[in-house]
């Protein structure tokens, strides 16, 4: 007969009845290291200005050994679970309100900055895994721009744009370059709310630190001048070259700079900068791709049927000189926002049907 190891655990119904509900085993050692654990990520996130929820799974406090809690108390594992997720949130109530009223006053919170939240499930005992859950987002730019029956109006662009630069501005005050800016990676729910996704090629900017950075972030067709021209040192400027190409994709329902040469495209479009360019800006590849024909500037040909100011602020964002592209916090504020139609309520924008992947994958599944 084989042999079960009895814990906690395992402890029989029978002798859980007979021994009632003991409201001292919240505090034995596994609960305890749940709490603690659970106060402390809940802390960090909060003073860090993530937006994230703990939530305990039964899986989550079998294996932090908090299977007393399970067998003296005569709880379910979903009634546990409640109970450890709760106790948390009460000891770390103090800690929020202190965290929550610096960020208020420090900056806004992620929930109003437009950047994908998430919710994290720990494994505890020790801490082996950390799960990130993302909030459910229905759509990104990129599919709805594929889809033919969908055409953006002038308010619309201006009320996605508006969410975006909002974000992109609540990166940069903090120091953060996403670089990896596209629109596949701008999310938008049924709700018109849009977020931005996808940290994993985010860096954080810093005076003291001197060290060379990889040209290898962005994708291709959001590619900056200086990227491409080998420059190995550079700020949050990348990011809006990025939000640039998608502002203008949002009119053209596709990649402006969309090809495999794109400097060669780039230069076409934007024009070949002023010979003081070359000199100062010292990228490595200039000798090799420095046009020994300047072109001049097709951006205003190429975009003649958007809004003049549209096509204004589309050409900062695209400057080859990266000092020329201004801020998120200036591009709010340009005339292009303060002109009418003004960007629409997030509310008020059509309720598409779900595109990604996973839905079409559902739909599929639903039609055998």
């Amino acid at each position: 007969m084989d042999q079960h190891p009895v814990g906690p655990a395992m402890v029989h119904p029978s002798e859980a009845a007979t021994k009632g509900p003991n409201w001292r085993d919240i505090f034995e050692p596994g609960v305890k290291h749940a709490l603690v654990v659970g106060v402390g990520i809940q802390v960090l996130q909060q003073f860090s200005g993530i937006n994230g929820v703990l939530y305990y799974t039964s899986q989550i406090l079998e294996q932090a050994g908090v299977g007393v809690l399970l067998s003296n108390m005569g709880m379910g594992s979903a009634s546990a679970s409640l109970l450890i997720s709760a106790i948390t949130t009460l000891l770390m109530l103090p800690s929020i309100a202190v965290a929550t009223r610096l960020m208020d006053v420090s900056g806004r919170r992620l929930d109003k900055v437009h950047i994908a939240a998430s919710i994290m499930l720990v494994m505890l005992k020790p801490v082996r895994c950390i799960y990130l859950v993302f909030e459910y987002m229905e759509h990104d730019l990129t599919r709805l721009l594929s889809c033919p029956d969908i055409k953006f109006s002038d308010a619309q662009i201006k009320c996605y744009m508006k969410q975006l630069l909002h974000g992109i501005e609540h990166c940069h005050s903090r120091g953060v370059m996403h670089r990896d800016v596209k629109a596949s990676n701008i999310l938008v729910n049924n709700e018109g709310i849009l977020k931005i996704a996808d940290f994993g090629l985010a860096n954080f900017l810093s005076v003291r630190n001197k060290q060379p950075l990889t040209r290898c972030v962005v994708t291709l067709w959001y590619w900056p001048s200086e990227l491409l021209l080998g420059s190995t040192n550079y700020g949050v400027s990348v990011d809006l070259w990025s939000v640039g190409c998608v502002f203008a994709e949002l009119f053209i329902g596709r990649p402006i700079l969309k090809g495999r040469t794109e400097l060669h495209k780039i230069f076409k479009l934007c024009g070949t900068p002023p010979d003081e360019y070359w000199k100062k800006s010292k990228v490595p590849l200039a000798t090799m791709f420095k046009p020994q024909h300047p072109y001049e500037s097709t951006l205003r040909e190429r975009c003649k049927e958007f809004p003049k100011t549209a096509v204004n602020l589309i050409e900062t964002f695209i400057s080859i000189e990266p000092d020329k592209r201004g801020t998120a916090s200036s591009a709010l504020d340009s005339e292009y926002f303060n002109t009418k139609p003004y960007a629409c309520d997030p509310s008020s924008l059509p309720k598409y049907p779900p595109n990604r992947e996973i839905d079409a994958k559902f739909r599929d599944e639903a039609r055998k």
